[in-house]
């Protein structure tokens, strides 16, 4: 359809319906190369018309092809109805719809480790003239500071039955951030509707990012990097009794090794005793050995080449001999 926008246009408005949805088909409305609706028929139930308006001031003055079709991701099996076209300008009354805004959002902590969780105040408002029928609001991570709904999706989506014009809905939602997620700096953010299921009057305003990032470390796990363990020979400290041994690791791969670096001692004989040791393990299998902590440097990172020694101190009250065998964990959190 040729179309002229005249200049005091504001909004397109238009009715649909989904007759048959399909499997993921969609229906797209463009202006020349410009995508000004889009919706996939999964996401409506039921075959009723349902209004749209899209707003259109940076189109106004424009001449151009605008264009309704079918965007087919599978077999081509959804059935669609379009009517009642109509361009709108600002001093004509608008149709009825909803518009879903994440009205506020907390920040995130500093930083989490992978695996962890937080939580933070979400509030959706529907700011429209209509009531909202059911849609998700879900939270996301995302490399830049525009949250979209191509961002990484994190377990805190909450799910809404629906939501009256004008009214606002407070949440404090648990975040989850998988411990999938590469570790750095995120923005975090979350979109109301963000899964299309409500027809709005502005499908662009629906998300929102926090104004504070968000730093993910990784979570403590057994190194595989390749990590040289050499150890000195025993001393018996006169003073105390107990027996000393200097241990060095050194980074001997080509990646550094982030986050903090312990020294565990797995199958330590019965006759010994770590006096020395931060804990033991339970963040990676083996559990239950002995960890000592080392103190690679002040960005806790053991560079490639990069070497550090820790002093591991044992009780030994029959003088036995002294084994065991080495391992090492690196990351946040509790080893």
């Amino acid at each position: 359809m040729d179309l002229t926008i005249q200049s005091e246009a504001s909004l397109l408005s238009f009715d649909f319906r989904f007759i048959q949805p399909g499997d993921g088909d969609s229906l797209r409305v463009s202006f020349n190369d410009m995508i000004l609706f889009d919706l996939s028929g999964e996401n409506i139930s039921g075959s009723d018309f349902q209004s749209v308006a899209i707003p259109i001031r940076s189109l106004a003055g424009k001449t151009g092809v605008l264009t309704v079709k079918l965007i087919n991701t599978g077999a081509p099996n959804a059935e669609f109805e379009v009517s009642n076209f109509q361009i709108l300008s600002s001093n004509e009354s608008s149709p009825t719809l909803p518009d879903l805004v994440v009205s506020n959002l907390g920040n995130p902590p500093a930083s989490v480790v992978a695996g962890g969780m937080f939580t933070m105040p979400s509030t959706t408002t529907n700011q429209g003239t209509g009531s909202a029928g059911q849609f998700s609001t879900v939270h996301y991570l995302s490399l830049d500071n525009t949250i979209t709904n191509a961002d990484l999706a994190v377990p805190g989506t909450y799910s809404f039955g629906g939501l009256a014009a004008g009214n606002s809905e407070s949440l404090t939602v648990t975040i989850t951030v998988p411990t999938s997620v590469a570790s750095g700096t995120y923005f975090f953010g979350a979109c109301a509707d963000a899964l299309s299921e409500v027809a709005e009057f502005n499908e662009t305003n629906n998300c929102r990012v926090a104004t504070t990032t968000l730093v993910v470390n990784p979570a403590c796990a057994n190194v595989v990097a390749p990590v040289s363990v050499t150890r000195g020979g025993f001393r018996q400290n006169s003073a105390t009794g107990r027996y000393v041994q200097q241990v060095t690791l050194k980074n001997t791969g080509s990646s550094a090794i982030a986050g903090l670096v312990s020294l565990v001692l797995d199958n330590l004989s019965s006759n010994a005793t770590l006096f020395n040791k931060n804990g033991v393990t339970s963040c990676a299998t083996p559990t239950g050995s002995p960890v000592v902590n080392v103190n690679v440097s002040m960005d806790s990172v053991l560079s490639a080449g990069e070497s550090a020694s820790v002093v591991l101190e044992f009780t030994n009250p029959n003088n036995q001999l002294i084994t065991y065998t080495t391992r090492v964990v690196a990351g946040s959190g509790t080893r």
